[in-house]
């Protein structure tokens, strides 16, 4: 892949992920572990618009140190929202 199109791939993935836990207060994040809360109205809303080829594709790349989230639970924010998942 052209590393110009391997920085838009991260940069889109980071996006993906900071849209999905974007309405979480600090330090409450549906995404953190061990023990994460369940998530919000406004963060299941935004995941209702998640481009899920996008968010595949994000869970190849290491979050940035200022948001340390999980893949996994990042992937099971759908379930835990009622909406379909992606199938990566």
């Amino acid at each position: 892949m052209d590393p110009r199109l391997k920085i838009v791939v991260a940069a889109a993935a980071i996006l993906v992920i900071l849209t999905a836990v974007a309405a979480a207060p600090a330090g409450k994040q549906a995404a953190k572990g061990p023990n994460p809360p369940p998530p919000s109205p406004e963060c299941c809303k935004n995941l209702s618009g998640t481009d899920l080829k996008c968010f595949c594709k994000s869970l190849n790349y290491p979050s940035p140190p200022q948001l340390p989230i999980d893949p996994k639970l990042t992937k099971q924010l759908f379930q835990k929202c009622r909406l379909p998942g992606p199938a990566c």
